[in-house]
């Protein structure tokens, strides 16, 4: 791309158009936070809005979706002359975000769906320094191990310390003066909320953060909680709550600014939603009985204290909470916690912990069982992908 006298780009992730709360839809809270991310573009002269994934919630996104999205670029490109780098998240549909690619980058809409052999780059002249963005989207580990012709690939970890060595050498041929990484994925030390898909089963979809050291600054997605983990690791975050996880959370966007003395800086610019997102926990007589200093239209979780369930809950709390989402009980939730821990904590302590602790729930026991062996025969095998169907023989059951 040629030079350009404007110095800064403006990062956003995790759009998620067309999402619904709760079966609430959001569309008018999300046309409120596009027309805001689109102004803000403009009135910071950015030179291009970099989208980090999760455009659309869906891989088959809505009609509705769709309109609200052509609307979005339509306003950035049409109206404010600006560039758009978009990447592919866990949501998105590469193959569907891939159509039309090459006649909309012609336009200014630069879209990266699907991983390559050659990662795609961006290259910028400003203020006289070279600026290159890789821009790398979602991909499933299965995928890279195929597009390398690398069998050792199993997971994410391995899948990006494969992949990372090409950009780099692709960005070194390039004569940078900065190295920005545009990519979705969740980056150990990142702290997740209630809102995000898993990209694994367990935390086989974490990746080691130190592994991108080498770049001047990571633009990544997936996470939706605003936040910078590394020196040089930032994630924008979502534009909205999508979660009651995320309530109090102030949302933002991330503007990158190009400094005289070529130094990036970096500065959340935040964002004012429609409806605010609010979660209270008392006893059901209180929140009846309760005076809100929130607006009327402030969106809620309630979760009641009450040790006895309340007969219709939600539609006597709705009568004062007109935009209610979601009541919940207390003793439910420290249940439903309980379980799901020990069940993460069995998940997160390997295959061998998981089959083992299966077959304790069964009543069995493997050692006594003989099952040892053959557990350790089936899990070998399957990490160095030669697992094939068996039988049981007699004896071994």
């Amino acid at each position: 791309m040629s030079s350009d006298p404007r110095c800064s780009f403006l990062v956003c992730a995790d759009l998620h158009i067309g999402r619904s709360l709760h079966g609430r839809s959001l569309y008018d809270d999300q046309a409120h936070i596009l027309h805001q991310i689109a102004q803000l573009a403009a009135q910071k002269s950015v030179v291009a809005l970099i989208m980090a994934g999760d455009l659309f919630d869906r891989s088959v996104p809505s009609s509705e979706a769709l309109h609200l999205a052509d609307q979005f670029f339509s306003s950035l490109i049409d109206e404010h002359g600006l560039s758009v780098i978009l990447i592919a998240g866990n949501h998105d549909s590469p193959e569907r975000l891939d159509f039309a690619a090459t006649l909309l980058g012609k336009q200014g809409l630069h879209i990266v769906a699907k991983w390559h052999a050659e990662p795609q780059c961006f290259v910028f002249e400003i203020a006289g320094q070279r600026i290159g963005i890789a821009a790398v989207p979602y991909v499933e580990p299965s995928l890279v191990r195929n597009l390398l012709e690398n069998e050792q690939i199993r997971d994410h970890q391995e899948a990006w310390q494969a992949y990372l060595p090409l950009v780099s050498s692709h960005l070194d041929r390039l004569h940078l003066d900065k190295r920005l990484l545009l990519c979705h994925a969740y980056l150990a030390g990142g702290q997740d909320s209630e809102s995000e898909r898993p990209l694994s089963i367990g935390a086989s979809g974490i990746v080691d953060s130190q592994l991108f050291a080498g770049f001047d600054a990571v633009l990544a997605g997936h996470l939706h909680r605003p936040q910078h983990i590394r020196p040089n690791i930032y994630y924008a975050g979502s534009p909205l709550v999508y979660s009651q996880s995320e309530c109090g959370q102030e949302k933002s966007v991330l503007l990158v600014d190009l400094k005289p003395d070529g130094q990036l800086r970096f500065e959340k610019l935040a964002l004012s939603p429609l409806h605010l997102v609010e979660s209270i926990s008392d006893s059901f007589e209180n929140l009846l009985a309760r005076n809100s200093s929130s607006p009327d239209d402030s969106y809620f979780y309630l979760t009641l204290t009450d040790r006895q369930p309340i007969f219709e809950a939600f539609a006597r709390l709705q009568e004062k909470f007109p935009y209610l989402l979601h009541v919940q009980r207390e003793a439910i939730i420290q249940q439903e916690t309980s379980v799901l821990s020990q069940r993460r904590q069995m998940v997160e302590s390997g295959e061998e912990s998981l089959i083992k602790g299966f077959l304790r729930e069964m009543g069995l026991d493997s050692a006594e069982q003989g099952w040892t062996n053959l557990i350790d025969q089936i899990l070998a095998e399957a990490r160095n992908g030669s697992l094939e169907a068996f039988t049981l023989q007699e004896g071994q059951a």
